[in-house]
């Protein structure tokens, strides 16, 4: 669409309209219309009379654009050049052959072979954006000149680039991280997770890296703002950090070294002093606990149902001040007991964990640590059953013995503390942030205004926004400006 500008009354007249260097013509000049001019055919010439100051003129019939082809120059450069010197290797040795009988017919088949090899794993390269397997994001493709710039690391990127993508990978990983983890007495170093073969300890190679001063007051001033809007609509607002597997468990990782200090701690204490924001951070609370039962999985970086459980008893604790209906709900309400594989998702299905996946190891012993799990012993006061906003987790928590609506927001973390808050609220919806940012519609997976809208409407007594300790840079993102 354009827009067009005449001044003075005057008229435009248009002829022979072609496209994309003489491509395409728009020579059906009746399928012309205009906002803000008139339009008329005169001997095959289409006559713009503006009405205003400035018009919009469309052209309403679909083109057929033939599509392009696009290649890297640099990269089918190399392959030339390799398949040159394979050839010309190749028929040396074959003429070679031919002509001194002797020759040993091994180097040549041997000679054969490796050059196949060296091509077998460019003959398809992945455009995944994802590794299921290995849960999580591919390097992308990152050319040696852009923008007119050289890629001085062009290097290394292709190489994550072609390591991420070439064919038959997923085949060969798997392998590759059991020799690994085979040839290591205890610790274990793969891409994107370390393992202690002695412990059987999964732990991921990132750090949480110190909040800046900046990032502090973003966080806490957007989490005020939506504490205000809960306020003015008569709603309570629960904050839950989350200490994360990783910033939790240093005390078992000789790798890894102890950041401090904790952006956790900083956080709620800066939330506090400056904003008068009481955030829930359950680590003391995981520390006082039994230390005969785990907090978190082995294999995977969510709470143990042990872990939630603790963490569901501190919100109640504190919620039953605004909402003296509200009890936790003891342990002898739920049938316990201990068993090997994770539980952490909203289907409540048993799993071996996500980092155990995505270092696709393949060892079971990995797998052999038992953890303590809660079962509710009054599943039928429960019901959960199709939201009819259809949103990407369509689905409402009814309990009729229950008190008061709650609404959650978080990341997966919210999955198992749910399963606990059934057994109180009389109904619950839940949101994943992490999650796909058409429903509701929003710019970052954080953004809170298409949730207060939602809140407006389902007017729930609560709010709960829970995220982990890694994922709370997120909340940086609450309230973009128009301009982001």
């Amino acid at each position: 669409m354009q827009t067009l500008h005449l001044t003075g009354g005057a008229t435009l007249t248009l002829s022979d309209i072609r496209l994309k260097d003489h491509k395409y013509k728009l020579n059906a000049l009746d399928k012309f219309s205009a906002k803000g001019a008139d339009l008329k055919i005169s001997d095959n010439q289409l006559v713009i009379t503006p009405k205003e100051e400035s018009f919009e003129l469309l052209y309403n019939k679909q083109l057929k654009v033939r599509g392009s082809i696009k290649f890297d120059v640099k990269i089918l450069l190399i392959i030339i050049i390799l398949t040159y010197l394979a050839g010309y290797k190749l028929t040396s040795y074959l003429a070679d052959f031919k002509i001194e009988e002797n020759k040993s017919r091994i180097d040549i088949i041997f000679l054969t072979i490796f050059f196949i090899m060296l091509f077998i794993p460019m003959m398809k390269i992945s455009d995944d954006e994802i590794s299921k397997k290995e849960n999580r994001r591919l390097a992308a493709y990152k050319p040696f000149i852009e923008h007119n710039e050289i890629n001085f690391n062009f290097g290394k990127d292709f190489d994550s680039w072609f390591s991420d993508r070439f064919l038959l990978r997923e085949e060969i990983i798997p392998v590759y991280n059991y020799m690994n983890y085979l040839l290591h007495t205890d610790y274990v170093q793969l891409k994107t997770i370390h393992l202690y073969k002695s412990t059987n300890w999964m732990l991921g190679n990132g750090i949480e890296i110190p909040f800046t001063e900046t990032q502090l007051k973003q966080i806490s001033s957007n989490l005020f703002k939506l504490k205000k809007f809960c306020n003015d609509n008569n709603i309570k607002l629960y904050v839950i950090i989350a200490p994360g597997k990783n910033s939790y468990q240093q005390n078992v990782d000789k790798i890894l070294k102890k950041v401090t200090p904790n952006r956790t701690v900083a956080l709620v204490e800066y939330a506090k002093v400056n904003y008068g924001l009481d955030i829930i951070y359950p680590e003391a609370t995981f520390r006082n606990a039994d230390k005969n039962e785990y907090i978190y999985f082995k294999t995977d970086h969510h709470l143990t149902d042990y872990g939630a459980y603790l963490m569901y008893s501190q919100l109640i604790n504190k919620m039953k001040t605004d909402f003296p209906l509200l009890s936790v709900t003891p342990e002898g309400d739920f049938n316990t007991y201990k068993r090997t594989l994770c539980r952490y998702e909203s289907d409540h299905n048993f799993r071996e964990g996500e980092t155990y996946r995505g270092a696709a190891v393949n060892a079971e012993k990995l797998l052999n640590t038992e953890y303590l799990y809660y079962d509710y012993k009054y599943p039928e006061t429960i019901t959960i059953k199709k939201d009819k906003n259809n949103y990407e987790y369509p689905f409402l928590h009814l309990n009729s013995k229950g008190h008061y609506k709650l609404m959650i927001l978080g990341n997966s973390y919210q999955e198992n503390i749910t399963y606990f808050l059934n057994t109180n609220f009389k109904e619950i919806r839940k949101f994943r942030l992490n999650s796909s940012l058409e429903t509701p519609k929003r710019r970052y997976e954080t953004e809170m205004r298409p949730y207060e809208k939602i809140a407006e409407d389902y007017k729930p007594d609560a709010v709960l926004l829970i995220v982990t300790s890694g994922y709370a840079e997120n909340l940086t993102k609450m309230y973009p400006s128009e301009e982001e």
